[in-house]
């Protein structure tokens, strides 16, 4: 068989093979069921394992500000989110109509060095010496750090980075071999960060006005048979009800 007759075949041959598992994959799960007990003809690993769940919701209310979301991944549960002007009371549990939430701003630069050999930072992609041996120590807030990183062949050869444990989920170092080798770093503490002669100050937090949201009730074990339920709720001096039915555990 000529060659390109020979690709062609493989080609089609594979596609075929990936049109049947996506859509085999997707027609043999059955969404009416909980995460649990849907079969995918291909194994996976981690996600969501309830085998019951909460449907079947009923809001008896006259306003439509607020929401009533169910999460079946694991434990299922229910989360009202209020957009409206009133606190929302269930369950002795308040839901005011709007909450302030605030973040650290990342900064993210690349770590220079100039002729003369001085560490320092650039906010534009900076290549380092192929063979590049980047030792540095500095502060973050009243902590110290420490980078012992080392290229060769266009590989990292070394990367030790000692944080303190306080600052690991803000401070993040990222060595990259290739042709143009980079160590970037993304910055998000509250704290100053001293980077060679450089200060690198703490951005401003990001704040966001945002609904009010709660989960309001969840279950860790499936009853004996399916259960309707209903919970009392308050929208100011209005009184409201959610229905909902917990199903029996529906696969072993």
């Amino acid at each position: 068989m000529p060659k390109h007759l020979i690709y062609i075949f493989t080609g089609l041959t594979l596609l075929s093979a990936a049109f049947f598992i996506y859509f085999g994959y997707n027609t043999y799960r059955n969404y009416s069921l909980p995460p649990g007990c849907q079969k995918p003809i291909i194994p996976t690993f981690g996600g969501c394992f309830s085998k019951f769940s909460i449907k079947n919701i009923a809001i008896d209310s006259q306003h439509t500000c607020f929401e009533v979301t169910p999460n079946n991944c694991n434990s299922p549960s229910l989360t009202v989110r209020n957009s409206c002007q009133e606190n929302i009371i269930m369950n002795g549990t308040v839901i005011p109509p709007s909450v302030e939430k605030c973040y650290e701003t990342s900064q993210d630069f690349f770590i220079t060095r100039n002729d003369i050999g001085q560490i320092g930072t650039s906010e534009s992609r900076t290549c380092l010496d192929p063979n590049e041996h980047l030792f540095l120590s500095g502060q973050v807030g009243e902590q110290s750090y420490n980078f012992n990183i080392s290229f060769r062949d266009i590989a990292v050869e070394k990367n030790e980075v000692e944080i303190p444990p306080e600052f690991r989920s803000c401070f993040s170092v990222f060595a990259r071999a290739s042709d143009c080798a980079t160590v970037s770093v993304r910055y998000s503490c509250s704290e100053p960060l001293t980077i060679g002669q450089e200060i690198i100050q703490p951005k401003d937090l990001t704040c966001q006005t945002v609904p009010g949201e709660k989960e309001i009730v969840k279950y860790e074990s499936a009853p004996e048979e399916d259960k309707r339920t209903a919970i009392q709720g308050m929208l100011g001096e209005n009184p409201f009800r959610i229905n909902y039915t917990v199903t029996k555990k529906q696969c072993e």
